[in-house]
């Protein structure tokens, strides 16, 4: 039995299952969260699924290219294009994630008894849940198209653990030599060592010189800052004083004597690691290599405690993809119903992208259509 109801933060955190079950990003900490320190402005409901939370979902009308009014659904975000950026990963119906035919019964109930809906936005799913979508839409009469791919990049840790090995073997040779120089330029100051916030307070502490190091260290550039959405950081403190305790959040400062190299925040549930941002004291030259010297501290210290996967999270960074050594895929999808105009711009967008690969159109010319083609904000 499925059902839509009003959002009560007490119902979302008794009937959300835990990280363990429901994955990090689908658990009540999360969502619960999202909940707390959403904007006043944002309208959430409850999807039900036999009496326990399947999913929040965020309602919004907006208007594209000045005429085309849409009323735009979210599964597990707010659909305020700011506040989202705080950037879900791994997206799906919390508790059926290896379900298909369970989430794309609820996708296909959801397609038919969604109120006043254009569309359904589906940020960075699972590939299970990208699978039910598209099946749901085809049997409801819907449409879908993919608005980004950002495969998450993976690191194994058993391999490491079983040969004795670092996290440096799998890069080419110049590069780790690159490293391990870094490394031996750090350790003038004292062995390599990484500790982990004991409590809530620290863990709070350490996130404010993380932010503080992040905020620096993106000064100049061309784009913007995590930290630069007002709604990032009080998500994450609210996040921090509710999944620390739990043992789902890892503040990880690494440091080398009294010299601090840089700040972690991840997220880990059974052995899964999850690198979500990180703040990095400023280095001399560029012989010093501060991320990849944390990183590859972070990830010999979670292979010592007996973690299973060291999970890098999406985006194009090429650290991400020279550390790990598989993908796991994600993509954006977008549901939409079976109305004329919202035809006429799918039409419209797909002859645009043919043009503009015939080199008909430059790519100048092509601009955003709305909030689920924003790729988020949580640049590492």
């Amino acid at each position: 039995m499925m059902r839509l109801a009003d959002t009560d933060i007490r119902v979302l955190d008794r009937g959300l299952p835990g990280a363990g079950t429901a994955g990090f990003f689908l658990s009540s900490d999360w969502l619960g969260t999202t909940v707390r320190t959403a904007p006043e402005e944002a309208s959430l409901t409850l999807l039900e699924i036999d009496g326990r939370v399947g999913a929040l979902l965020g309602h919004r009308r907006t208007t594209r290219h000045r005429v085309l009014p849409v009323r735009q659904w979210f599964l597990n975000e707010t659909g305020h294009p700011v506040f989202d950026r705080v950037a879900l990963e791994y997206n799906g119906l919390a508790g059926l994630a290896e379900n298909t035919d369970g989430t794309r019964a609820a996708l296909h109930w959801l397609l038919h008894n969604l109120p006043d809906a254009d569309e359904l936005v589906v940020r960075n799913a699972t590939a299970a849940t990208a699978a039910a979508l598209r099946c749901a839409a085809a049997d409801a009469g819907w449409a879908v198209r993919c608005t980004n791919r950002a495969p998450s990049s993976v690191l194994d840790l058993e391999p490491l653990r079983t040969d004795g090995r670092d996290a440096l073997v799998r890069l080419g040779k110049n590069t780790r030599a690159a490293i391990r120089r870094s490394i031996r330029l750090y350790e003038a100051d004292g062995p390599i060592r990484v500790h982990r916030a004991e409590s809530v307070a620290e863990a709070l502490a350490w996130f404010d010189c993380l932010a503080a190091l992040h905020v620096a260290s993106w000064q100049g550039r061309a784009t913007h800052n995590a930290f630069t959405n007002r709604w990032f950081h009080p998500f994450h403190q609210t996040l921090i004083a509710t999944a620390h305790p739990h043992g789902y959040v890892d503040l990880l400062r690494i440091s080398a004597g009294d010299r601090v190299i840089g700040y972690l925040y991840n997220f880990s549930v059974d052995g899964w690691t999850m690198a979500y941002q990180a703040g990095l004291a400023p280095a001399p030259d560029n012989r010093w290599k501060p991320g990849l010297v944390c990183h590859s501290a972070a990830i010999d210290y979670c292979t010592a405690r007996g973690d299973r996967l060291y999970d890098f999270l999406a985006g194009p960074a090429r650290y991400k993809r020279s550390l790990s050594n598989r993908e796991i895929p994600m993509q954006s999808l977008v549901a939409f119903a079976p109305r004329w105009h919202l035809r006429l711009e799918d039409a419209a967008r797909r002859l645009k992208t043919k043009l503009r690969k015939t080199g008909a159109l430059s790519r100048g010319d092509a601009r955003p259509v709305g909030h689920e083609d924003h790729p988020g904000a949580k640049n590492q």
